[in-house]
């Protein structure tokens, strides 16, 4: 009886959130991820598929605050309940781990639904609560905005300031003059002055007067004038003109054709931000098809990641794969298939990660 009455009071507060302004919404995306807060950086608590139907509150921005639909999974320590009521203050994690993103804080006394049995770790799966709430993005859901209200800002409170320490003034410390010293003057020295030396004059010389002498004229000499030679005029020589040389024409260069870039592919708002958080640069791509077998890929760093193309001989990695609607990658995961795109490289990473506009199964 008492199990029935927790059910009932559920179930009454889940018709309460329609009556007190939610909005149906219905998925439209293959797989969409309800996430803890309204960023894309989040974690992902539950993927919901196409066609749910979930309850909408608010709008922030590009993200909807919706309730926590009914498959999504809260875990608890079971070392913190009686029965179904917990007997402390309590968070409720998207995973059974310690470190798992916190999706609601339950008070003491408040009564929760198991749905599974503890763990051998102690973790038991419970039912989520009429007031808690996961985020998803607006693009991938039909829905009427008119009626969805946006959620306010709410200012931070100011910062309260720290109370002045006054610090006492460190006392005056007086230092002593010290003793002054005089030094006594030096005696002078007096220097006898040197007594002058005076030098004797050196006798005058007076040289004798040379006789002159006369030297006699030479006799003048005419020299005879030279008979004038003639030249003969040297014969001019006209230089034969040299012949022209005319240069060869230089061969012409054939120049490469131009490589056509691949034509711009317009992607998803959405799409755009979770490429450009690993790296990518989306403002450039090149044409990629290639034939391989769709594996999913066990850690995914985003929705980009979630299947890579890899050879079926080798398996060696082609590049990581992503489509939007209506291509379905789950269906073709362990399968050969033959991929058409766009690939766009990521900075650091070998392989790129392509936008699959095409895909057709091999063999089928």
């Amino acid at each position: 009886m008492k199990k029935h009455f927790v059910v009932s009071v559920t179930a009454l507060l889940m018709v309460c959130g329609f009556c007190c302004g939610a909005v149906e919404g219905t998925v439209n995306a293959s797989m969409l991820n309800a996430r803890v807060f309204p960023e894309l950086k989040s974690p992902s608590a539950v993927k919901l598929p196409r066609g749910k139907k979930i309850e909408i509150f608010k709008r922030h921005g590009m993200w909807l605050e919706i309730a926590a639909p009914d498959i999504t999974p809260v875990y608890t320590s079971a070392a913190y309940l009686n029965g179904n009521v917990a007997i402390r203050d309590v968070n409720l994690r998207i995973r059974p781990h310690g470190k798992a993103a916190v999706i609601g804080r339950i008070r003491k006394g408040t009564q929760l639904k198991a749905v599974s049995e503890p763990d051998r770790f102690g973790w038991v799966q419970v039912a989520p609560l009429a007031d808690m709430r996961l985020y998803v993005m607006r693009d991938y859901v039909i829905f009427e905005a008119a009626k969805v209200p946006v959620a306010q800002k709410t200012a931070a409170p100011a910062p309260v300031p720290a109370p002045e320490k006054k610090v006492a003034p460190a006392p005056e410390k007086k230092v002593a003059p010290a003793p002054e010293k005089k030094v006594a003057p030096a005696p002078e020295k007096k220097v006898a002055p040197a007594p002058e030396k005076k030098a004797a004059p050196a006798p005058e010389k007076k040289a004798a007067p040379a006789p002159e002498k006369k030297a006699a004229p030479a006799p003048e000499k005419k020299a005879a004038p030279a008979p004038e030679k003639k030249v003969a005029p040297a014969p001019e020589k006209k230089a034969a003109p040299a012949p022209e040389k005319k240069a060869a024409p230089a061969p012409e260069k054939v120049t490469a054709p131009e490589k056509k870039a691949a034509p711009a592919f317009d992607l998803l708002p959405q799409r755009k931000r979770e490429l450009i958080n690993i790296g990518t640069d989306i403002t450039r791509n090149t044409r990629f098809e290639k034939t391989g077998r769709l594996v999913a890929v066990l850690k995914p760093n985003g929705d980009c990641t979630t299947y890579a193309l890899v050879g079926v001989e080798d398996g060696r990695s082609m590049g990581f794969v992503f489509a939007e609607a209506p291509i379905d990658l789950k269906k073709f995961v362990e399968k050969k298939i033959e991929v058409k795109g766009y690939a766009y490289k990521v900075s650091g990473w070998k392989n790129p990660v392509v936008c699959a506009t095409e895909v057709k199964a091999i063999g089928e």
